[in-house]
Parts: structure tokens; C-alpha cells; sequence
């Protein structure tokens, strides 16, 4: 049987040291092999988008979920590799991630709005966009503060569409129902409202 050297531990942190430069070695090479043409990440983010906007609005069974699973785990490698170039369609992605967790896990949610929002400038439409859904999610848990908060920035840059969601969200059932019928933020949300048709005229 062979003995241990008499410098037992000095040998075993240089062993130590060299298995984890290997480890490292290994890392890099792995990444600079997998670091591609920004085209390529387009495409592949692109083809996750599609095939996550297909599971919208449907019960997903166990194979849709584990699919989901690994779209999520995919984005997640694009936005590390990607990193500035995949902001914006990286961050419509987690926004799908959002609406899809939306009924059945709050919390992951939003999660996913938060990370989007990092991903774009504040003053995107695609921002406003995120920070209305936000304002949705906070009025489905009962924060009507932070609700109103995120949607007073979510129209500080006015679209059409977002004028659309809103007056949806208004009526009754609608997600900012509550919000809207709840004092004293009902009035907050008529004085929004009124800023914004004065804005438009």
C-alpha cells in the first residue's frame, strides 16, 4: 500500500489547485465555444418566444411544464451569453414567462416582471408595458399602493394600447377593478384618468 508523501497536506492542495484549474479551463472553453454570432441568439430566442406565446391561455399538462422548464432555463443561459444585445426580446420573453406563471404561481411571476424590467430602458413603451402588468399583479395580491405607484410610471409614457388595457382592466372583473373601487386610490386612479384625457386633447 502505498504511503501518503511526508508533506501530505501541501500535496493535496497542490492536487486541489490543479483539479480546479482544469475545472476552470474547462468553463472557458465552454463558453467561448458556445458564444455565437448575436444572429444566433436572435434566432434561438426567437424560436422560445414563439413556442412559449403558443402555451398562452391553456391548461399546460405535465410535458408543456417541463418544457416550460427548460425554455426557462434556456433563457437564462441567452441572457448571460447574450447579455445587452438580447435585452429587449429577452425581456418580452420573461414578461411571457410572467403571464403564463400569472394564475398559478404569483410569486414567480413576478419574479419573471421584475427581471424584464431590468432588461430595458425606463422610458421603453416595452418598460410601460411591464410596469402596467406589475400594477396588475399588485392589485391581485392587495397592494393598492404599489399598484398605483407602477401604474402612474407605466403612463407617464402614454400608448394607445396601454389606453386600451387600462380601460379593460376598469371594468368590473377586470384586473384593476379593485384598485379603481377601493378609496382612497379610486380617486388617484380618476385623477390619472383625467390627466390623461386632458393629455390627449
Amino acid at each position: 500500500m502505498a504511503l501518503a508523501p511526508a508533506n501530505a497536506p501541501d500535496y493535496l492542495e497542490k492536487l486541489r489547485e490543479e483539479v480546479r484549474e482544469d475545472a476552470r479551463a474547462m468553463i472557458r472553453a465552454e463558453v467561448q465555444s458556445a458564444l455565437r454570432p448575436s444572429e444566433t441568439w436572435d434566432a434561438r430566442l426567437s424560436a422560445i418566444a414563439e413556442r412559449v406565446a403558443s402555451l398562452q391561455g391553456r391548461a399546460l399538462d405535465n410535458q408543456a411544464r417541463l418544457e416550460l422548464v427548460q425554455y426557462e432555463t434556456a433563457a437564462a443561459y441567452l441572457e448571460t451569453a447574450g447579455g445587452a444585445a438580447l435585452g429587449q426580446p429577452l425581456a418580452a420573453l420573461h414578461r411571457d414567462f410572467a403571464r403564463l406563471y400569472a394564475a398559478d404561481d404569483p410569486t414567480r411571476a413576478k419574479f419573471y416582471l421584475d427581471r424584464a424590467l431590468r432588461l430595458v430602458p425606463a422610458e421603453s413603451p416595452l418598460a410601460s408595458s411591464i410596469r402596467y402588468d406589475l400594477a396588475c399583479w399588485f392589485t391581485v395580491v392587495r397592494d393598492f399602493e404599489h399598484a398605483l405607484r407602477e401604474l402612474r410610471t407605466a403612463f407617464q409614457h402614454q400608448s394607445k394600447a396601454l389606453d386600451d388595457r387600462l380601460a379593460e382592466d376598469l371594468e368590473e372583473g377586470g384586473r384593476l377593478y379593485p384598485l379603481a373601487n377601493t378609496p382612497p386610490f379610486d380617486k388617484a386612479v380618476n385623477d390619472l384618468l383625467l390627466n390623461m384625457s386632458i393629455g390627449t386633447n
